[in-house]
C-alpha cells in the first residue's frame, strides 16, 4: 500500500511538472488576494485567493494514474503532513492551461517546477512473492 501511495504520489509531481513547465513564468501581482486557508470552509474560493497550508496540516491527495501504457486506470487518495507552510497561488491561462506559484514566506514566489528540489527513483524489490516496481519520491523545499 505504501508503494502505491508513492507511486500516485510521483506520477501527480511528474504530471504537474510537465504541464506547468509549459508556460511563462511571469508572477501576476497577488499582494490584494485573499488568503484561503487549506482545510477550512473559506467562502471565497469563486474568487481567485491564495492557498495557505499551514505547517502541521494533513493534506488530501486524490490521484489517478492512466494511459496507454496501462490496461486499467487507478484512483487512490491519501494524505501526507507538511513540515513547512507553503503558499498556493492557481494563475489561469486560459485553454484549460494554468500556472501553478508556490511561496513558503508569501513575498517570494516560484513557478512549481522551481519550488523543490526532488529526487525520482525507480527500482525492483525481488522477493518471494515476486518482483515488485518501487517507485519514490523525495522533495524538499527550494529555498
Amino acid at each position: 500500500m505504501k508503494n502505491s501511495n508513492i507511486l500516485t504520489m510521483g506520477s501527480i509531481l511528474l504530471i504537474t511538472f510537465g504541464i506547468s513547465g509549459c508556460v511563462t513564468n511571469d508572477m501576476p501581482n497577488i499582494d490584494s488576494l485573499p488568503i484561503c486557508i487549506q482545510g477550512k470552509k473559506n467562502k471565497i474560493y469563486k474568487t481567485p485567493c491564495m492557498i495557505k497550508i499551514p505547517k502541521g496540516s494533513p493534506v488530501s491527495f486524490k490521484t489517478s494514474i492512466k494511459g496507454k501504457l496501462f490496461r486499467d486506470e487507478i484512483k487512490k487518495s491519501f494524505s501526507m503532513t507538511l513540515n513547512k507552510e507553503i503558499y498556493l497561488y492557481i494563475e489561469s491561462k486560459g485553454d484549460n492551461n494554468k500556472m501553478l506559484w508556490v511561496s513558503y514566506d508569501k513575498k517570494t514566489w516560484k513557478p512549481l517546477e522551481e519550488a523543490f528540489h526532488g529526487k525520482i527513483d525507480l527500482d525492483v524489490d525481488a522477493n518471494e512473492t515476486g518482483n515488485n516496481v518501487i517507485f519514490s519520491v523525495n522533495l524538499d523545499p527550494a529555498i
